[in-house]
């Protein structure tokens, strides 16, 4: 499912999937809903958004393969990330599978991005990964805090 007609600021358009399974969700416009959709088995990441104003909320990815195997990747500014699941990210092909990930290593860095009850299960690596500008990965000289998940994730 590639997403590349987004809405207004008063006016998103939203795109309702009831349940139905795609090989993978991209995201590339801007005022944009994407919910209820099943990511199985796709090309990693399950969920790639970048634009503005996005929010993706009640999807699933199940078992994302391929490139780093990251479940949801995200991109942008004003961004709602909620209620999401994503299980069986796998590092068996030699990268760190995260749940969710950001980076700004060659992407402008996003700002102002909310991630709210979202369930990561079996994820071989973070559940949540967020590098910015000054990151190691990013071009500044790094520092990082390693989350370990609560009862509230």
């Amino acid at each position: 499912m590639v997403v590349t007609k987004g809405g207004s600021r008063k006016h998103p358009i939203t795109y309702a999937g009831g349940g139905d399974a795609v090989d993978g969700i991209t995201i590339e416009a801007d005022d944009v809903i994407v919910e209820g959709v099943r990511s199985v088995r796709p090309e990693a990441p399950g969920i790639e958004l970048t634009g503005h104003r996005v929010t993706v909320r009640n999807n699933t990815v199940t078992g994302p393969s391929g490139g780093d195997g990251d479940g949801i990747r995200f991109f942008g500014d004003d961004l709602t990330i909620a209620h999401n699941t994503v299980r069986g990210t796998d590092n068996s092909h030699g990268r760190p599978a995260d749940c969710m990930q950001t980076f700004a290593s060659d992407t402008p860095p996003s700002h102002r991005v909310r991630v709210e009850n979202n369930r990561c299960e079996k994820a071989d690596n973070i559940c949540l990964m967020a590098e910015g500008p000054n990151d190691g990965e990013g071009d500044g000289p790094g520092h990082h805090r390693r989350l370990r998940p609560s009862s509230g994730w």
